[in-house]
């Protein structure tokens, strides 16, 4: 699960993944409840733990409270972490 949840500026994922597939941020989308994308590139950043795992880290000190939805696709994979804001 994501941690901390509620988050209030930033928030960490720990997640896995196919060490033959290149892992990347073009694979990761975050959206509110309305399903409007709302998230850039810059606010995201993954720390690699080892080949297969690491922390996706979102800096959401620029968005409003509420609900979002963090949408992680990778090969043929997709999940998705639901996330508080305050």
């Amino acid at each position: 699960p994501p941690y901390p949840n509620p988050a209030k500026s930033e928030v960490k994922v720990l997640f896995y993944w196919d060490i033959n597939l290149p892992m990347s941020t073009d694979d990761i989308n975050i959206y509110d409840l309305s399903g409007k994308k709302v998230i850039t590139d810059s606010n995201l950043r993954i720390e690699k733990q080892a080949n297969h795992y690491g922390n996706l880290i979102w800096d959401c000190s620029s968005v409003q409270p509420g609900i979002y939805l963090i949408n992680i696709k990778h090969g043929t994979e997709e999940k998705a972490v639901k996330v508080v804001v305050e």
